[in-house]
Formats: C-alpha cells, structure tokens, sequence
C-alpha cells in the first residue's frame, strides 16, 4: 500500500447526529420511521465501504453502525474523504465529522476534537 512517494494516514469518519435521531423516533415510539432510517444507514454505509474498497490504496480497518475506520494513501485522502462526505449526505441528508491522521489515536482524537467543534467538519491538524 506504501511506496516511497506516499505516507498511509488513519481516517475516522464518524455520522452526525444519527443515534440520536434513531434514539428520538423510538421514544416517539414512531417504529416505522426508525426502521426506514436504520435502513438507508446501512445502505449509506455499504455504499461508503463500497467506495473505500474500489480505492487500491485504502484499507477498511473497521465499519459500525455510522461510522468506519480506514487507512489509505495520503495522496488519495483529500479526494476520497470528501466523496465520501458528499454521498453520505446526499443519500440520507446526515453530515459526517472526519479525523485524519499519521496514527490511529491521532485521527481518534481528531474525530473526537470535531465532534465537540460542531460537527460536520473534518479535523486534520
């Protein structure tokens, strides 16, 4: 995956807000709703693994129910984080906060600074 032009990078990509709303619907006991949003987030995610995969320098290291953990190429990661970005929201109008970084728990700690920013961003220094 690494050649001596390119560094690998971490990327954790994590939903906005989407427990939460999945949360809200069954309280409202509105089950008919929650199983059609817990059904487009799985189709969103297998779409996102989908692109992750066709990508030869990434490397799906873990997928949730909203989020993934990948490594890839950094010359690949600017473009791939904001396909990604971009088809999530188009397919179910949810936003994703990103961290990116030279080890895992950087990038953790880069998602984690995100999310308590406002979300919707994608944190790399």
């Amino acid at each position: 995956m690494n050649n001596s032009d390119t560094t690998d990078v971490f990327v954790c990509i994590d939903a906005d807000d989407v427990g939460d709303k999945l949360e809200l619907l069954l309280l409202d006991e509105n089950i008919d709703d929650a199983a059609a949003l817990n059904n487009a987030i799985r189709d969103a995610m297998r779409k996102m693994c989908e692109t992750v995969n066709a990508e030869p320098t990434a490397e799906l290291l873990m997928v949730g129910c909203d989020d993934i953990i990948v490594r890839l190429s950094s010359t690949t990661v600017d473009s791939m984080v904001a396909g990604i970005r971009s088809e999530f929201h188009s397919a179910i109008g949810f936003t994703l906060t990103v961290g990116i970084g030279g080890s895992l728990r950087i990038a953790l700690e880069r998602l984690r600074r995100g999310k308590l920013v406002g979300k919707n961003t994608i944190v790399s220094e």
